[in-house]
């Protein structure tokens, strides 16, 4: 009887432990392996689909004005702002004229 309680705990751990693997994996298994801002990726800029523009920053640019240049209202400019920071490793939104940076273009 002890055998099969033991078994039993066993089985039971082995379960909860991939449950929790595809859990935590779930969201990228799911999305292709891209996720963007923590959400499933709709595909609207994944690493396949996008290239890159360069420019150079004017005075009096910023990244929400530049968002809004290469991207009209067709999109979320928080979004194109937070993909803009993540492709140019920004910790902010500062940026200076003279600077170059990358512009995700779809």
């Amino acid at each position: 009887m002890k055998s099969f309680s033991n078994n039993l705990l066993l089985i039971l751990a082995l379960l909860i432990t991939l449950s929790m693997t595809i859990f935590y994996f779930s969201p990228s298994i799911l999305s292709g392996g891209k996720i963007l801002n923590g959400n499933f990726n709709n595909g609207s800029m994944t690493q396949s689909n996008i290239e890159i523009e360069r420019v150079i920053v004017q005075n009096g640019d910023t990244l929400w004005n530049l968002a809004r240049r290469y991207y009209g209202t067709k999109t979320d400019l928080r979004e194109v702002i937070y993909e803009i920071k993540e492709i140019n490793n920004m910790n902010n939104s500062d940026i200076r004229p003279g600077q170059q940076i990358k512009i995700p273009i779809e």
